[in-house]
């Protein structure tokens, strides 16, 4: 049986397996973004850095506590930037009993 007649988009599945799509297409290496050293974080790059949740991680991009660059209607995070937030949210020493507490309720 000819591709034609199995199904229309059978045809263009073939060409595709002759010619590879030339655009670049994301690395999914397994590596964390870190690791691949992109000037400019996605919101799944930050969710992934972060270990957060897509809601908890639009919720500080919405808030402006991490800072955004907004392309269109595309967000991104510049990674040092990204650093910098992260680097100020850490604690110098570890926090009273007290504070834990306090925090909790």
């Amino acid at each position: 049986m000819p591709i034609e007649a199995r199904h229309p988009s059978a045809r263009w599945e073939w060409h595709l397996l002759l010619f590879p799509n030339p655009v670049a297409q994301p690395v999914d290496d397994g590596e964390p973004p870190s690791r691949r050293g992109t000037m400019l974080l996605t919101v799944r790059d930050v969710e992934a850095e972060l270990q957060l949740g897509r809601t908890r991680t639009y919720e500080l991009l919405r808030s402006g506590e991490i800072p955004i660059i907004r392309i269109g209607r595309v967000l991104r995070v510049p990674r040092d930037a990204l650093q910098r937030w992260i680097d100020t949210k850490c604690l110098t020493k570890p926090p009273d009993a007290d504070d834990v507490v306090a925090t909790q309720r």
